[in-house]
């Protein structure tokens, strides 16, 4: 069974991007996460259903 809440450093690792970043998406409200007292955890399905709203489409005739 996948782990589905995810601490700082393992949704930075996921997404390639340092804690500090994630940190301070956190402050400002950027990235969906959740407060268990004063854990600050990442749920793996909301961080993805995030991003799929996150996705460029490129028109066709870009390229």
């Amino acid at each position: 069974m996948e782990k589905r809440f995810l601490t700082t450093k393992e949704i930075a690792f996921y997404l390639g991007l340092s804690q500090d970043t994630i940190r301070a998406w956190v402050r400002r409200g950027c990235i969906p996460f959740s407060k268990l007292g004063s854990a600050v955890r990442f749920d793996l399905l909301s961080i993805n259903k995030w991003l799929k709203k996150k996705e460029c489409k490129v028109p066709n005739k870009v390229f």
